[in-house]
């Protein structure tokens, strides 16, 4: 699995709305809106 973005984004069913996936990383989080898939970068220091 070459690429965290798109290992999270193949996970998420992008037919339905309120899916999410955080990436293996923890960096990042993957969200379906309208069935698009979107990614957001996560800062850390929000979770210290």
């Amino acid at each position: 699995m070459s690429d965290g973005k798109l290992m999270v984004a193949k996970s998420l069913d992008q037919s339905t709305d309120g899916g999410a996936a955080l990436s293996p990383d923890g960096k990042r989080l993957a969200y379906a809106v309208n069935g698009t898939v979107r990614i957001i970068e996560l800062d850390a220091a929000l979770f210290q």
